[in-house]
């Protein structure tokens, strides 16, 4: 389940950008660039995330990594509704998909699980 949660919290901005940018004209999304802008922001926050969460589930193990990744970033899938321009959403989105992580420690838990 906490998988879906991170998944929910990733994926959850994606289909609602076109409705974003109707209904907040201040926050500048009217566009498809920028539409397209934000959502490789949030696909480069995962790699980076990818890249920094192995060590940390190997050091720690993937239940401590998991909740890590859920306490923090959770706090931006938070706030990106305070987002007042384009810029405030666009760093919402990048930390936003750092949850992108999710995906190496739940395959990190379940090979651990079946290698038994």
């Amino acid at each position: 389940s906490s998988f879906f949660f991170a998944f929910f919290g990733w994926f959850a901005l994606s289909p609602l950008l076109v409705n974003i940018g109707k209904f907040s004209p201040d926050i500048g999304i009217s566009e498809k660039e920028d539409r397209v802008t934000s959502n490789i922001i949030g696909v480069a926050g995962t790699i980076l995330m990818r890249f920094i969460i192995g060590p940390v589930a190997d050091r720690w193990g993937p239940r401590w990594a998991q909740s890590g990744l859920l306490c923090v970033f959770s706090i931006p899938a938070y706030l990106v509704g305070t987002a007042q321009n384009f810029a405030m959403f666009c760093t919402a989105r990048f930390f936003i998909g750092m949850l992108g992580g999710t995906f190496v420690v739940t395959q990190y838990w379940t090979s651990i699980m079946f290698a038994k």
